[in-house]
């Protein structure tokens, strides 16, 4: 039979493998989206040098 301590130690392991998963995904997030900047950046300053 479970305790009420098992199932605090239970939420507790599900909490800080959530919070990893988040700070995990917010990182991948990051990395997208500056090499989306730098991709955008690229394509603009391609475009000025092309039509200008």
């Amino acid at each position: 039979m479970a305790t009420k301590e098992d199932f605090l130690a239970t939420k507790e392991d599900l909490r800080r493998d959530m919070d990893s998963r988040f700070i995990q995904l917010e990182q991948r997030l990051i990395i997208k989206l500056g090499a989306l900047m730098v991709c955008s950046i690229t394509v603009v300053a391609a475009l000025v040098k092309l039509l200008g």
